[in-house]
């Protein structure tokens, strides 16, 4: 509590002349001196008058000081005040103790110390006190002029002090500090409850304002941060949606839109509106519908676009986008919140993509809905590249996290790889056995319970007997992998760290395009140098995906086969093809967003150019080919394998190559008669990879090609459908062949083996392309192997068909890896498997070949600019 100055002043006059302040009370220094009792006096008062002060205005309260109350002071201690409590000092309380103020109070020693005020101390000099003094306030001499004052003690009239700082009173600082609180607190509480109420009861509707508490009540998804560039590693993501539209909202682990190192930041949120993967653009494990697209830099947006996807357009070509409106969308700090008129439903699922310039991006780690379970699945092929031909082996490892609320998966759903089917596929959890199924299609014995702690599960199959040189292996099927209720959303990465197809007991001696590539490795490599990949455009940034790591070659008297591999993901490609750099906005919004000049695939190619006629001085500038394989693709999948001629300064497309794949690998071949090539010739052979940008590497190699037969060729002839009777009562089993290959094959000297007994051997036939062949008059039973060799007695394809089956065929797609129980149709195609495609057929993805020209022309600029 703030002090008087004026009163500090008047009590050091006090203390430098004493005034008579009788009582600790004090005059003004306007007033007369000498207040008796706190009243004024009258100028003329003598030595003992008491005019004025407040004798008998409380008689016997405070006469003479407090007269009766403490008469005199203190006469006799406390006459009266306290009689026979501490009569005369204390008397008869302490006895002898301070009789008289202290009279035998200190007896002999200062006997009649001080009785009445300083009796004996100053006797006819200063009578109780200061005797002539100011008596109660003003007289002639000082008698009673400070009396209680400054009288029997150290200048603490009444408790309160004399002093020039002036007197503290605590009673009344306490009372301050808890007014100070008290106002403190409901300053507190006044600032706190609204702040407290909006987070309490948010608001339902998101206002794109930038200060997204209204996201309180959305479920918010959460990444692990793990991009290079903090600007668009996710963080954060969530959706809401209403009758108006869709809000979103994510953040990042650094600045929203920051654009460093004068670059640009995009963030793409692909949606499935329907639910369906099989309608929209393909990505992510989605059939996007939608598309919402903002792009900026310094922290603002320079460009926001919704888009929908034209179904009449190829679903692999991002251009397939046409922008209908603009998003509100507002941006604070690592934050963004938007607003699009795209009308969602609850089963609605979406897909973030952050990007910037430099490459780094970022993909949230699950697809995911406004609430609900998202389950984010790890396909780990980490298998053994060539297993045991026995027993149950491990083939591939899943790895299952939740985000939020706890969700159950009641199976799983596999396609097979290779050309052998498991007996029996088995998965287990920490080493029990959870479920088993013979078709692929597994179901937990007890629901399998998801959140966010990591669930592996280990995935292995049983080898039948007489499968060896074949390939095996499994995958999550793309669309129906997960099963679990309609309203848990889920997505698959893929990961590497074995192979992806095994060969059973030993690899082939001749290359198989089967997707697995143990049959490669007594192939001699040829290494290129990493980090090598160049780019026609001004700005490059270097990506591993077209980074050759190793190409090498093989050959036989009929077939030429290439490998490549790569220091990233092979045919990765790119779900947004388009470079993100900083422009300049126009002045009114384009008609249509994605600016589409061209179909825009955002895949990555591979080449195989091969100098046909051996002179380097004619044909297309790269190596002087001839001919040319291009294979494209996106997502680690393929798109497209062809073969072109090159005529008249144009490519021309001749027909399909057989092509697979795996993490950073890709296997090719074709016919002699397709590449023009004749055996006993050495080819000069230059692999390329380029991506959807223009970046590209190559290597140049010689190619022999063989004169001496090796072993089979994949596609080719293939065991397509068995039929017999259990038990085999007469000879009506039959079995039906395939001719997959692009060309006619002669089956001279082809054998069928039976349970390891030579059953038949095939006469001077030849098959053509896409032609059946079927062999009746046989016997056999369920659980036999059936196994076809060719005229020099290398394994061609075989079978083991499952007991208790009297028609067993394979199903599908190219290379047909899947078998199944059936009803006949022998000589034709079977049920639910897919023709091989014709040369002239557009099921061979002929709707990417302008492309696939397109990335061979520029090829011819892109090793200009590189030379010079």
């Amino acid at each position: 509590m703030p002090k008087s100055t004026d009163r500090q002043e008047e009590r050091a006059d006090a203390v430098r002349g004493p005034t008579g302040f009788t009582n600790g009370l004090l005059s003004s220094r306007r007033g007369s001196l000498g207040k008796v009792n706190g009243l004024p006096s009258d100028k003329s008062l003598s030595s003992f008058d008491r005019s004025d002060g407040r004798t008998n205005g409380r008689t016997n309260g405070r006469t003479n000081g407090r007269t009766n109350g403490r008469t005199n002071g203190r006469t006799n201690g406390r006459t009266n005040g306290r009689t026979n409590g501490r009569t005369n000092g204390r008397t008869n309380g302490r006895t002898n103790g301070r009789t008289n103020g202290r009279t035998n109070g200190r007896t002999n020693e200062r006997t009649n110390g001080r009785t009445n005020g300083q009796t004996n101390g100053r006797w006819a000099s200063a009578v109780n006190g200061l005797k002539w003094g100011f008596t109660n306030g003003s007289g002639g001499s000082r008698t009673n002029g400070l009396t209680n004052g400054l009288v029997n003690g150290s200048g603490a009239v009444n408790g309160f002090r004399l002093s020039y700082q002036g007197r503290t009173v605590r009673p009344h600082d306490a009372k301050i500090r808890r007014k100070i609180a008290a106002v403190a607190i409901l300053a507190a509480i006044w600032i706190i409850i609204p702040y407290a109420a909006i987070h309490a009861f948010p608001k339902e509707k998101v206002e794109i304002d930038g200060y997204f508490l209204d996201w309180a009540t959305a479920q918010v998804y959460r990444d692990v941060p793990d991009a290079s560039n903090q600007d668009v590693s996710i963080f954060e993501y969530a959706m809401k949606r209403d009758s108006e539209g869709t809000y979103f909202y994510i953040a990042t682990d650094g600045q929203m839109l920051s654009g460093r190192n004068n670059g640009a930041d995009g963030f793409y949120i692909f949606i499935d509106r329907d639910c369906n993967p099989g309608t929209g653009y393909i990505v992510r494990g989605l059939g996007a519908d939608a598309l919402v697209e903002v792009i900026g830099w310094n922290g603002s947006v320079a460009s926001a676009g919704s888009s929908a996807f034209d179904p009449t357009v190829d679903r692999t070509n991002f251009g397939g986008f046409v922008q209908i409106s603009e998003p509100e969308v507002a941006v604070s700090g690592g934050k963004l919140e938007l607003h699009t008129n795209i009308v969602t439903c609850t089963l609605s699922r979406a897909a973030i993509l952050a990007r910037h310039s430099d490459s780094s991006s970022d993909w949230s780690e699950v697809n995911f809905r406004t609430a609900g379970s998202a389950i984010r699945v790890i396909e780990d092929h980490d298998a053994d590249s060539i297993i045991l031909e026995s027993g149950s082996q491990h083939i591939l490892t899943l790895n299952i996290t939740g985000k939020g609320p706890k969700a159950t998966i009641e199976g799983l759903s596999f396609d097979y790889l290779g050309n052998v089917t498991p007996g029996l596929v088995t998965v287990r959890e920490d080493g029990r056995i959870i479920a088993t199924a013979n078709d692929g299609n597994l179901s937990f014995d007890t629901p399998l319970t998801v959140d966010d702690e990591l669930i592996s599960l280990d995935v292995s199959v049983e080898v039948l007997a007489e499968s060896t040189y074949g390939s095996i292996g499994l995958m999550l099927n793309r669309t129906e992998g997960i099963r679990a209720s309609a309203n848990i959303s889920w997505s698959v990465e893929y990961s590497q760290h074995g192979a992806r197809v095994s060969y059973i007991g030993a690899a082939p001696g001749r290359i198989a395009i089967d997707g697995a590539f143990g049959d490669w490795d007594l192939r001699a490599p040829l290494n290129d140098l990493l980090g090598d990949a160049y780019s026609d455009e001004a700005l490059d940034y270097r990506t591993g995906d077209v980074d050759i790591d190793t190409v090498k070659v093989a050959s036989t008297t009929s077939v030429a086969s290439f490998y490549m591999s790569v220091n990233g993901t092979m045919l990765g490609g790119t779900s947004v093809p388009s470079e993100l750099i900083r422009f300049e906005p126009p002045d009114t919004p384009a008609s249509n967003f994605t600016d589409v000049i061209m179909p825009m695939y955002g895949s990555d190619f591979a080449f195989v150019f091969i100098d046909s006629d051996l002179n380097q001085s004619t044909g297309f500038e790269v190596g002087g080919a001839e001919v040319a394989i291009a294979v494209a693709g996106k997502g680690n999948e393929i798109q497209s394998s062809r073969v072109f001629s090159y005529v008249g300064g144009e490519w021309v497309d001749v027909g399909t190559a057989s092509a697979a794949l795996d993490k950073n690998q890709l296997e090719i071949s074709a016919s002699y008669l397709a590449l023009g090539l004749t055996p006993g010739q050495t080819y000069s052979v230059t692999f390329m990879a380029e991506d959807w940008s223009g970046r590209a590497d190559d290597i140049t190699v010689p190619l022999p090609a063989r004169v001496i037969a090796g072993a089979r060729a994949y596609p080719g002839i293939v065991i397509n459908e068995l039929f017999c009777r259990a038990p085999p009562k007469k000879s009506d089993d039959w079995i039906e062949f395939y001719n997959t290959a692009l060309e006619p094959i002669s089956l001279l000297g082809y054998q069928i083996w039976i349970n390891g007994v030579l059953v038949y051997t095939f006469p001077d036939i030849v098959l053509q392309s896409g032609e059946f062949y079927v062999i009746s008059g046989l016997t056999f039973a369920g659980g036999a192997t059936v196994v076809l060799m060719d005229g020099t007695s290398s394994i061609v394809d075989q079978v083991t068909m499952p007991a208790n089956q009297a028609n067993y065929g394979r199903t599908g797609s190219p290379p047909y890896s899947q078998w199944t129980n059936m009803i006949s149709t022998p000589g034709a195609i079977n049920s639910g498997q897919v023709p091989i495609p014709e040369w002239d057929s557009i099921l061979a993805g002929l709707a990417i070949v302008p492309i696939i020209m397109i990335a061979i022309r520029r090829t011819k600029r892109s090793r200009s600019k590189n030379d010079t």
